[in-house]
This record gives C-alpha cells, sequence and structure tokens, in this order.
C-alpha cells in the first residue's frame, strides 16, 4: 500500500475554499483540468511510499504514539504560493509551528524509503499545473486569502492510489487515525 500521514481540514474549511476558487475552477476543465479535487485536499504530514501489510500494525503504533504528544490545532488556511514553478498551494497559519514540529515527528516512522514531505511549508495543494493560467489567477486573488479557524484533533494514514479518482486524479482512503491529545 502506498501510504502518507495527513490532516484533513473539515468540509466547512473545504467549502469555504471551494467558494473562493469557484470562479477560476467554473467551466469545462476537459482532460487538462488543473484543480486537485476538493475531496482530495489535505495536509501531508510524512510520506511512506509502499508499506508491505505486514509493517502496517507498527506504523500505525508509532503514528498513534506520536499523535499524543501534540495537542489539537488551531489552524486555518492561509495565503498561496507555489513550490518549484509546479505546485499551486493554500498555506497555513495559526499553529504552524506545533504543525512543522509534527511533521517531524511522524517523519520517523516512515521507517526505510520513507520522508516527510518535500516541501517546507505546510500547505494544502490545489493544484500541480502552476502555470496554467487559471490557476495564476487564482494564486493572485488569494495571496490574502484568509478561511474559516477550525481545529485539528487526529492524524489520519492515508492509502493512495494514483490514478484511481476523479479525473484521473489519485484516491485516498482512511487506512486509520490518531487523536491529537497533547499529553
Amino acid at each position: 500500500m502506498r501510504l502518507f500521514a495527513a490532516i484533513q481540514p473539515p468540509e466547512f474549511v473545504v467549502d469555504n475554499l471551494a467558494r473562493a476558487l469557484a470562479r477560476f475552477t467554473a467551466g469545462p476543465q476537459g482532460r487538462r483540468n488543473p484543480w486537485q479535487p476538493a475531496g482530495n485536499w489535505h495536509l501531508t504530514l510524512a510520506f511512506y511510499g509502499e508499506v508491505p501489510d505486514d509493517a502496517l500494525p507498527d506504523l500505525v503504533q508509532r503514528l498513534a504514539h506520536a499523535a499524543t504528544t501534540t495537542a489539537p490545532l488551531a489552524l486555518r488556511l492561509a495565503g498561496s504560493g507555489t513550490f518549484r514553478d509546479k505546485v499551486a498551494w493554500i498555506g497555513l497559519s495559526g499553529d504552524t509551528d506545533a504543525v512543522t514540529g509534527l511533521m517531524a515527528d511522524l517523519a520517523p516512522a516512515a521507517g526505510r524509503g520513507g520522508a516527510g514531505p518535500d516541501f517546507p511549508v505546510p500547505h494544502i495543494t490545489i493544484s500541480r499545473w502552476a502555470h496554467h493560467p487559471n490557476v495564476q489567477a487564482a494564486l493572485r486573488q488569494l495571496a490574502d486569502y484568509e478561511g474559516p479557524l477550525w481545529v485539528a484533533d487526529q492524524v489520519v494514514l492515508l492509502a493512495s492510489q494514483l490514478g484511481a479518482g476523479q479525473a484521473g486524479h489519485s484516491r485516498y482512503a482512511e487506512v486509520a487515525s490518531a487523536p491529537l491529545l497533547g499529553l
């Protein structure tokens, strides 16, 4: 299974961002749809790659241990930007130092072949086509975006099936979750 740890924003946060992006995502997109589906929006904390089934219980236990030491996080989506002139993202404000710490805590749980996200800023990817004209327009308009405040209270372990989702995007399925307890 191809796995990663993430925080998923609640529906009202996703809906708010989707409304902010609506005028840029409206209309026919066809095969060159530059947008990640809203249902796929998440904050990657650690990427583990292919994990054998027999290693899953240990990974889940290690994730639960790392999550236990982190208190629930007050977050909001805020600002926009790009990485490597390819990935367009919406950033975070709030408990971002704690998010970065959680990312560091979860990365060792990856074991062999795993790694933390390859982008240093906590973010939610909205497109992998940063040069698309609609994406560029959205990034300019969302530079000062501030979504509603929410409290992230769990980490999820997601399985990713590349190309199996909507319009050829990835499909994600929850494998496990661990509460953020701050103990």
